[in-house]
């Protein structure tokens, strides 16, 4: 029930607002990933910032590769789109992160990680998902106290539902949008139909289960099954690695699974 607070000012929501249009597009979200990586890769190694920038022509080789062809000028656009969003910064420097000098200054890109950092801790939205993340987590830990495996659902309208399995037992894991008490067993994880994109229950889009004490999974969908963003191998058994994200299928219809063991 709406109780008449106002959970944001004009600024803060217009502030919110650019962050989420600078997410809607692709290769914002590519040059992000490239920024952020590089950090990651040589924050901690040197101090000093240029080693974990890029320039517009580096970006553009690193897009290049992925098959994206930009104008100088529409790249252009993008990182000023990300820029007034505050997820990333710019330096000038003559010399490239290799420390190769070059024939003029330019300017050279970093991904913000602090002004990423305030802006989810900032928005009391984001806090709010962040602590229930941190309760399945918690709960996720719980439950490893009784069963061997703990799988529970970490987005959509199914999210902290829960399957537990032992290794003596198989876990399914698909949708079903309407199925009768005692359909399935109690080793079935069900998904509402409102995930459109993962297998139904009867095929199902994913089994995992205990071999020679080593935790296997086998996708069996016609959308695929992800860790880290790569898509596993159909059919094929796979080792569940502990304390892991799986997604099933892509895109807005799809679901992430937290999977934990003994």
């Amino acid at each position: 029930m709406y109780n008449g607070r106002v959970r944001y000012t004009k600024e803060e929501l217009d502030s919110l607002l650019g962050v989420v249009s600078a997410f809607d597009n692709m290769v914002r979200i590519l040059i992000l990933e490239m920024l952020e990586k590089t950090l990651r890769d040589n924050a901690k190694k040197y101090h000093s910032i240029v080693k974990y920038t890029l320039n517009v022509e580096e970006i553009n080789e690193k897009l290049e590769k992925k098959k994206i062809f930009l104008k100088e000028q529409g790249l252009r656009n993008h990182l000023k789109k990300l820029m007034d969003a505050g997820l990333i910064g710019r330096i000038r420097s003559r010399r490239n992160r290799n420390g190769e000098p070059l024939p003029q200054a330019v300017y050279s890109y970093y991904f913000n990680m602090m002004a990423f950092d305030c802006i989810l801790f900032e928005n009391q939205i984001f806090v709010e998902e962040i602590q229930s993340y941190m309760q399945l987590y918690k709960e996720n830990l719980e439950l490893k106290n009784e069963y061997d495996c703990v799988i529970t659902v970490f987005t959509g309208i199914d999210k902290s539902e829960v399957l537990t399995i032992n290794e003596d037992e198989t876990g399914y894991i698909g949708r079903d949008y309407c199925y009768p008490p005692g359909k399935y067993g109690s080793e079935s994880l069900i998904l509402s139909s409102a995930y459109e994109t993962v297998t139904e229950r009867h095929k199902p889009h994913l089994k995992i289960y205990n071999d020679d004490g080593e935790w296997l999974m086998v996708d069996n969908s016609e959308n695929g099954t992800f860790i880290a963003n790569k898509k596993i191998e159909t059919g094929k058994a796979v080792k569940v690695p502990n304390d892991s994200f799986i997604q099933l299928s892509h895109g807005s219809n799809s679901v992430v699974l937290f999977v934990s063991y003994n």
